[in-house]
């Protein structure tokens, strides 16, 4: 908690509030934005190749290299963490 008058608390609980909606936008919008990459590899990879039982190799190989990349997020972010200690 901040020291200081009243107001300056009240400042807080103002800029939490304010990047808790930010942070809730930025993930509804993350979320629509895999669910808009499901229905379209869906589509396009059975459109391609014309087999509807690939349907799913898309969406698929958009998942792990999302995994992927969070991964890596955090090894490398551990290494830069280590090497500043």
């Amino acid at each position: 908690m901040i020291k200081g008058t009243h107001g300056s608390h009240m400042a807080l609980d103002a800029i939490v509030r304010r990047n808790t909606l930010i942070l809730a936008a930025a993930m509804a919008l993350n979320w629509a934005v895999i669910v808009l990459v499901a229905a379209l590899t869906t589509l396009t990879i059975a459109h391609l190749f014309g087999l509807p039982d690939l349907a799913g190799l898309g969406f698929g190989i958009f998942l792990l290299a999302y995994a992927a990349g969070g991964l890596l997020t955090a090894r490398r972010l551990r290494q830069a963490l280590a090497d500043q200690g």
